[in-house]
């Protein structure tokens, strides 16, 4: 039996191994994530997004999906909208987002990444989201959405629904993720005709609604495209296109705004099913910090072909490279040459996911860049 001397060392060591392991709890919760909110109340989750959230496009398709998926979680959503990356105004938006509750935050642009890195490490409690490779940390996720395996189906719809196999192609800034897509596109259209020309025109700015209808136009007037595609965050090339009553690739547009004259098909992707897989994995026990690659198989992305006119032909082609797709066929793979006719992928090889996040610098043959 215990001396009362010997039972309050007993009680202050195990007083003391509570505190250890209380401290050592709250050390993992900001760690992992997870500390999440309090007994009864809803999680809450930030979203940054570059846009407006009532301008059709990328803005307008992310917002309403991830409202969707936190919504259907029980969950609340604050948002910032209107993030000017290289502004230092994601800086502002991210520690507002966090004071306001945010236990994740869900950054809408790869542009956000250089100017949040710093906020990232400042809040190791906040599970932080984005859509490009960051140097990972443990509350860090990355997310890549395969819309080159859509591309390349667009490239092919719209080589083959087109008279010359001249196509027009808007983009950003020119990067992997630009790139891949380009080259996706200029690959499919290539299976479609051996001729096809794809050129492109760089707005340098992804918000910008002048500059997309202007690179649209030079490509219809100076390009001589007769179909245009286009990787921005508005719909300013399809407004364009549909002014100057030329077929065009939507992307991500309100679905009211389809015609069915025009339009060739819509490049779609399922941000309410990205945003569920972000919830999951926020509650989830593990919260490892690795980019996840979604796409086609996973119901990630998708042709809208509504189109009246498509033949018999593009609508088959589309069908086997979706089952192609779903078994795991790659499109960057086996002897791929780029337009200087350098060999960027051998027979038997296939590009990996990190090769095409990072050193996708080149453009696939039939890829034109006029500025």
């Amino acid at each position: 039996m215990l001396s009362v001397r010997g039972r309050g060392h007993l009680i202050a060591f195990l007083g003391a191994l509570v505190v250890i392991a209380g401290v050592l709890l709250l050390f993992m919760s900001a760690r992992t994530g997870l500390s999440g909110p309090g007994k009864g109340q809803p999680a809450v989750y930030g979203l940054v997004l570059p846009g407006t959230v009532d301008s059709s496009g990328w803005n307008k398709s992310m917002f309403e999906g991830v409202s969707r998926a936190v919504s259907s979680a029980g969950g609340r959503l604050l948002y910032a909208q209107g993030v000017k990356a290289g502004t230092g105004k994601a800086v502002e938006a991210v520690r507002t987002l966090i004071d306001r509750g945010a236990s994740t935050v869900i950054l809408g642009s790869r542009d956000y990444r250089d100017e949040v890195s710093e906020e990232i490490s400042k809040h190791p409690a906040t599970d932080f989201v984005a859509f490009t490779d960051f140097a990972l940390r443990r509350n860090l996720s990355s997310y890549w959405v395969r819309v080159y395996q859509i591309s390349y189906m667009a490239g092919f719809t719209a080589a083959m629904m087109s008279r010359t196999a001249v196509l027009g192609y808007v983009a950003g800034e020119p990067d992997s993720f630009v790139n891949r897509n380009i080259n996706a596109f200029a690959m499919g259209a290539r299976d479609a005709r051996a001729d096809a020309k794809i050129k492109v025109v760089f707005t340098h700015d992804w918000e910008s609604r002048a500059k997309g209808q202007e690179a649209a136009s030079r490509l219809i007037d100076e390009g001589g495209a007769e179909v245009l595609s286009y990787l921005l965050y508005n719909d300013s090339v399809s407004q364009e296109a549909r002014r100057r009553k030329v077929r065009y690739v939507g992307f991500l547009e309100d679905p009211e705004k389809y015609d069915p004259g025009l339009m060739l098909g819509m490049i779609n992707i399922s941000w309410e099913f990205l945003a569920d897989v972000i919830i999951k994995h926020r509650i989830s026990p593990v919260h490892p910090s690795k980019v996840r690659w979604y796409g086609i198989g996973e119901n990630m992305v998708w042709l809208d072909e509504r189109s009246p006119f498509l033949t018999t032909e593009v609508l088959n082609h589309i069908r086997s490279q979706e089952v192609s797709f779903q078994k795991g066929g790659e499109i960057f793979s086996g002897l791929i040459k780029d337009n200087l006719g350098q060999v960027r992928c051998k027979s038997g090889e296939v590009l990996s996911d990190r090769t095409l996040a990072e050193k996708v610098d080149w453009y696939a043959q039939g890829v034109e860049i006029l500025n």
